[in-house]
């Protein structure tokens, strides 16, 4: 598993990347076991904490176990001296999982090991901390851009940023990375994590030729509960831990370090009812695999580069057919509009992407699901294209 390179062996513009900077040089990523990741969040550590954490991470060797991160590189990229950046690192170093410190100094390594690091060359490879690994196989630990430490021009400091949204949208954050589906979904799982649930505006429309509209309008953030609890670290009622939940993905998508895509997926939604008998969300089925891209949404830093979607296709389509997805005067109002092909029912939803996930496109399991997406993305424009001319439009593109 190559978690460096991007050449895919695709066209080069034939493949969203993740953001590393907008040149698109050579990306880097690192790593931190699941162990870590959940000993973390489970004990509702802080934003010094985590920042630190990824940070040390950032710096390792190829297993992510040696860094060669000094207190001094740590604080110069964490929202803070260099007094408190030593004393969050210590505190860091307190933190256990499965019996084990998550991170170590060398010489408290050393002292329970009895092996010592071997520095590479030059005073700027010294091992100054080394992160438990709990053996856990590379492929299987939760995986990061770099530039999420780093910054690049245009995105200086993103822990920064991150710090001033709070340690609950820190732990979010991090949740997500954990729950990062990148051979399927591309994003944060829909299924088991949370999602942007979309509402059906009206029956499936039967537009001629076996073929049917669909048209959703965007709700809420939908999470399982299981996910608020995880991160919220404040008292009060459920609906208080939801706005404190609710304001740090606010915070993260402001700040741009997630942002959302409106996916088509191949199966209807699933309704979640409440004790009233109310629809309260539309889930997306266990089952279900994303077809194409309607659209990306994106508060701050770069657009996404091909992630732009067919949502104006469809929505000019369902002008066409006199089932609008705007307003009388043509304003866009979160309502987005899908083609059935006959025989297949569909639903849409938002799934949350990471701005700086790790650039691995050459894992095949990454290439394979750009590429389906991308192909299922030129069938249905086909599949447009062609209930146009049987309807006697003119050709949309």
């Amino acid at each position: 598993m190559d978690l460096e390179s991007n050449d895919s062996g695709l066209p080069a513009d034939a493949l969203p990347q993740a953001q590393e900077a907008p040149s698109g040089g050579k990306a880097s990523s690192f790593c931190l076991p699941t162990h870590t990741v959940d000993a973390l969040i489970a004990a509702k550590a802080g934003v010094l904490e985590i920042a630190g954490c990824l940070s040390l991470a950032a710096f390792t060797d190829a297993t992510g176990q040696f860094s060669t991160a000094s207190t001094n590189a740590t604080y110069q990229r964490m929202p803070t001296g260099w007094k408190t950046a030593q004393k969050a690192l210590t505190q860091l170093c307190k933190r256990e999982a499965l019996g084990r410190p998550v991170v170590s100094t060398t010489e408290a390594y050393t002292a329970a090991t009895g092996q010592v690091p071997v520095d590479g060359p030059g005073p700027h490879a010294k091992v100054r901390y080394v992160l438990e690994t709990y053996d856990q196989p590379l492929e299987d630990r939760v995986w990061f851009g770099k530039a999420l430490v780093e910054g690049f021009e245009g995105f200086e400091y993103p822990l920064g940023r991150l710090a001033d949204a709070g340690p609950l949208a820190m732990r979010l954050l991090l949740l997500m990375y954990r729950h990062h589906e990148v051979q399927e979904w591309v994003g944060v799982a829909p299924v088991s994590t949370l999602h942007t649930s979309f509402t059906p505006m009206g029956v499936r429309e039967d537009v001629g030729h076996g073929f049917h509209l669909i048209r959703y309008k965007r709700g809420d953030c939908a999470p399982k509960w299981s996910i608020v609890d995880s991160v919220v670290d404040v008292g009060g009622t459920p609906s208080q831990q939801w706005a404190a939940f609710r304001g740090a993905l606010d915070a993260l998508i402001a700040i741009g370090l997630v942002y959302e895509s409106i996916v088509v997926f191949n199966r209807p939604p699933v309704a979640v009812v409440d004790k009233d008998g109310d629809v309260r969300a539309y889930r997306v089925p266990p089952d279900a695999q994303p077809m194409y891209l309607l659209g990306t949404t994106n508060l701050f830093g770069f657009k996404p580069e091909g992630e732009e979607g067919i949502g104006g296709l469809t929505a000019r389509l369902a002008g066409k057919l006199r089932r609008p997805v705007t307003e009388k005067g043509g304003s866009f109002n979160d309502t987005y509009a899908a083609l059935e092909p006959p025989g297949r029912s569909f639903g849409i939803t938002g799934v949350y992407r990471l701005r700086f996930r790790p650039s691995n496109a050459k894992n095949a399991g990454v290439k394979d699901a750009w590429a389906r997406l991308l192909g299922r993305e030129r069938e249905a424009v086909a599949e447009i294209e062609s209930l146009r001319r049987r309807l006697g439009m003119g050709p949309a593109t």
